[in-house]
């Protein structure tokens, strides 16, 4: 998991910027923020992040500072990426010359372009670390001699994983040439096979690069071994410290594996089909688990729709789009993963869709309005004759869902910022802020801050502000009241800070403004 710090002197920027994207989704872990440059740097020295999105512009250092700073320091080991605002053009020869990742315009930023970024950089860290490993040694016969021990380290792990040493002694010489250590209370072995959704991409070349992501990824959890089979096979032997019960290893190591296989396939549109053996106490036993393992992947069935029930019901309930792309995702790709299963499919997808029918309002007339364009309609599933069909028409049923549902929540969402908005011009003489005004509509403060920039086109403080502004443009009029009255009757925190808002939003100062309207 790459760790990523966020720069920017603007708060509201760095909230933006942790709440855009799903970060542990794409293997990315937020480790900090800062606001200034000197910050940053602390920061840098301390957590030695991965990856820096910084702003061009801020107090102490700039972000091209930063870049330089690190360049220097770190060389490659850090992977830069730039905010700018479009007047800050001329810098990007500066970006390019300290090799950055990405030259990104604040106003044009979104979840995508970002991900795209982050990619980008990540990959940079993979090719460079992985070259760095190469360079390290000290001559070409050194190199030899590294590359001779990852292959006598793999035949070893082969020939234990099918049981093939004579007897436990000559297990015990290879492991102690090797500098094997085995000191751990438990080994598991995890069957992994690789499942590329891009038809078009090499296959040694996906392998290769799965196989390094996974082996990096899965060593920031737990020290392990990965033993390649073929060319869509492989094994990791994870070696526990922890003294844990067995459901308790198995569940340390799902959770593991779940995250690996949602980064895999965020980044490379590859599947992984995962199956997981009982812990052993002894390396030399670990035959036991890799067979069990095996045993699982073979007999495996491919649906427990129980599993989902739960979690597209609260799809429905909560009109959660997301959520329930995920659930209708993970199930075509057990589908699509074991395409012997057609009748087990078919019967789930049955379900399924009766689901959605009977949990959404006017669920019939919606799934029918979505297969409009097939014979028989959305009974068009009892004509399918293989998986690859049936998960083609789960796909399209979650497709359609999701724009319902999103259809339906935006219009809740829109309904729910005009109910704030009603209520901050009926309260505008108080002290408003964004935690109490979410409380009071049972909403969580960063949902409602999401919810105002989207739909009402600016902040919660921006709009409080521009409705606080009007009302005191009402009551400067005629020099009716004094500045300092008008700030107090608005719950500004004082005549000054009331001045400073004012001038902000119309161009002149209250004084101005009253002596203006008095003539």
């Amino acid at each position: 998991m790459f760790r990523v710090l966020l720069c920017d002197d603007e708060p509201l920027v760095l909230i933006g910027l942790q709440s855009m994207i799903a970060w542990s989704e794409y293997g990315l872990e937020v480790c900090g923020t800062a606001r200034n440059g000197e910050k940053a740097i602390e920061i840098i020295d301390k957590e030695k992040p991965d990856i820096v999105i910084a702003d061009i512009k801020m107090p102490v250092k700039s972000g091209l500072e930063l870049a330089e700073y690190c360049r220097n320091k770190y060389g490659d080991d850090i992977q830069f990426i730039i905010l700018t605002g479009f007047e800050e053009l001329e810098y990007l020869k500066q970006a390019i010359k300290l090799s950055v990742v990405d030259y990104l315009m604040k106003v044009e930023l979104t979840s995508q372009t970002l991900v795209e970024s982050l990619k980008k950089a990540c990959d940079k860290l993979i090719a460079f670390r992985n070259t760095e490993e190469k360079e390290n040694s000290d001559s070409k016969d050194s190199s030899s001699i590294t590359s001779m021990q990852h292959i006598m380290r793999d035949k070893f792990f082969s020939r234990l994983l099918n049981h093939l040493f004579e007897s436990e002694m000559q297990y015990n010489i290879q492991k102690d040439e090797l500098h094997i250590d085995s000191n751990f209370q438990a080994f598991i072995a995890a069957c992994v096979e690789i499942n590329s959704e891009n038809a078009d991409e090499k296959p040694l070349s996906l392998y290769a690069s799965t196989v390094a992501l996974v082996n990096e990824t899965v060593q920031k959890y737990c020290v392990s071994h990965l033993v390649t089979l073929d060319t869509k096979n492989f094994v990791i032997i994870f070696c526990l410290d922890d003294n844990k019960e067995n459901g308790e290893s198995i569940a340390f190591i799902n959770n593991v594996m779940n995250k690996i296989q949602s980064i895999i396939k965020n980044y490379f549109s590859v599947l992984l089909s995962v199956s997981i053996g009982n812990p052993v106490k002894n390396l030399y036993e670990i035959s036991e688990s890799y067979d069990l393992a095996r045993q699982k992947t073979q007999e495996k069935m491919i649906l427990n729709l129980s599993a989902y029930r739960k979690n597209i019901s609260q799809a429905f309930d909560e009109m959660d789009s997301r959520a329930l792309k995920d659930a209708m995702n993970q199930i075509a790709d057990c589908i699509e993963m074991n395409p012997v299963m057609q009748v087990q499919a078919l019967d789930a997808v049955s379900r399924i869709l009766y689901m959605s029918m009977s949990l959404l309002q006017d669920g019939e007339e919606v799934v029918s309005r979505i297969f409009a364009g097939e014979k028989d309609n959305y009974r068009c599933l009892y004509q399918l004759h293989s998986c690859s069909e049936i998960s083609w028409y789960l796909t399209k049923l979650s497709d359609g869902l999701c724009s319902e549902l999103n259809l339906r929540k935006k219009d809740y969402k829109t309904k729910l910022i005009e109910e704030v908005q009603s209520y901050i011009r009926a309260n505008i003489k108080n002290k408003l802020n964004l935690n109490n005004t979410a409380a009071l509509f049972n909403i969580s403060a960063n949902y409602l801050s999401q919810l105002f920039t989207r739909y009402a086109y600016c902040s919660f403080i921006e709009y409080v502000n521009e409705q606080k502004i009007e009302k005191a443009k009402q009551l400067l009029q005629g020099n009716k009241n004094k500045v300092y009255e008008v700030a107090d009757e608005l719950a500004f925190e004082n005549a000054f800070y009331f001045s400073k808002v004012f001038k902000k939003y119309t161009g002149m100062s209250p004084h101005d403004f009253a002596c203006n309207q008095g003539k």
